[in-house]
């Protein structure tokens, strides 16, 4: 994680710099049968679209930005004692290519919505709130590893979603 400083104005980046803007974003997330994911802005911009890849030893999903460009791999092995989603950089799979890793806390059962709606604050990773929200919906889809929970989490969106003053 990095911190930038800019007209006295700071903010961390988890992902990466270009998805940090300086004004608030309301995304719309909708999710398809086949399980993709295209986060759009109030606008219906593609910001960020989401693909399941599963291999046969990981569940995993792929970041993309809205010109297609891969962001980030989200990986969680499917038989495992650990309920644990490790997010690499592209085609990283060193443990010095993990940006962070997310583990499961507590479960909290309930239904997901096709689409909802998240707001993310100014100078906020977009990116990292993104894959925290896939993560929750991973967890939430009948067949994948069930990780990540509840309090971790809600304390990263809401952190992530907040003003820092």
């Amino acid at each position: 994680m990095s911190v930038v400083t800019m007209a006295q104005q700071s903010y961390a980046t988890v992902i990466s710099s270009q998805f940090v803007m300086p004004y608030a974003v309301n995304v719309t997330v909708d999710k398809y049968s086949s399980g993709y994911l295209v986060i759009r802005d109030e606008y219906r911009n593609t910001l960020f679209t989401i693909r399941s890849c599963d291999t046969n030893f990981h569940t995993q999903r792929l970041l993309q930005d809205a010109y297609g460009s891969s962001i980030a791999m989200l990986r969680a092995k499917i038989r495992t004692a650990h309920a644990r989603w490790n997010v690499f950089r592209v085609h990283g799979e060193a443990n010095s290519d993990m940006i962070f890793s997310a583990a499961r806390n507590q479960m909290h059962p309930s239904q997901s919505p096709e689409s909802f709606m998240v707001r993310i604050y100014p100078h906020v990773d977009n990116a990292f709130v993104v894959a925290i929200i896939v993560i929750v919906d991973a967890m939430k889809t009948p067949g994948t590893t069930a990780v990540v929970a509840g309090n971790f989490v809600q304390g990263a969106v809401w952190g992530a979603t907040h003003s820092f003053g």
